[in-house]
């Protein structure tokens, strides 16, 4: 409901804001400083000279590097992280890292001094750039089971991937615990799915 929602809002904020940024500040730093646009969109375009199929390219990369970089320290988060996020997701059919993706990695590019990614309020250009970074956030969780039918496989890649589906199918669950077969099936696959961006 809207107060849990809240109440793991200003947990992310105060409790894990300085996990998140130590791996993400430089990257949103840089953007607000050098008052980085990527705009992608030929109808909001400032600059119509814009090379809009490079900005997305850019953009893909920045996200896919944001995404690797916190997926893989994601054990190092505050412990209470994905314990909250495995909770509250007995309450929707997100799973735990969808949930934090949603609810935290995505707001928190949005709304970058709130999660203390930034001293400074970016300008117009700089925001729209974390919002589209956001949204590709956004668009990767809420479309990953889809995406992960579709994320191209070698034969090994994809014996790998099955044996690892069936340890998980017979694992003893574990509370919360982002090292678990599940989290981590879908940890590294997520992150060969900026591709579907």
């Amino acid at each position: 409901d809207s107060i849990t929602l809240l109440i793991f809002e200003w947990y992310t904020k105060f409790s894990c804001s300085t996990w998140l940024t130590k791996y993400w500040g430089k990257t949103v730093f840089d953007i607000v400083e050098q008052n980085t646009y990527l705009e992608v969109d030929p109808s909001k375009s400032e600059n119509q000279s814009l090379d809009l199929t490079e900005n997305r390219e850019i953009l893909k990369s920045l996200c896919y590097s944001l995404l690797k970089t916190i997926l893989k320290k994601l054990q190092k988060s505050p412990k209470p992280l994905w314990e909250f996020a495995t909770i509250l997701t007995n309450y929707t059919t997100y799973s735990p890292l969808q949930f934090i993706l949603l609810r935290f990695f995505a707001p928190a590019l949005e709304d970058p001094i709130s999660y203390q990614l930034s001293s400074k309020k970016p300008n117009k250009q700089a925001q729209r750039t974390l919002s589209l970074l956001s949204e590709m956030i956004v668009n990767i969780a809420n479309n990953s089971q889809f995406l992960l039918q579709k994320m191209p496989l070698d034969t090994e890649q994809r014996d790998q991937y099955a044996e690892m589906m069936d340890e998980w199918m017979e694992e003893e669950p574990v509370y919360g615990d982002p090292e678990t077969i599940s989290w981590r099936i879908e940890r590294e696959a997520l992150m060969n799915l900026t591709d579907f961006i």
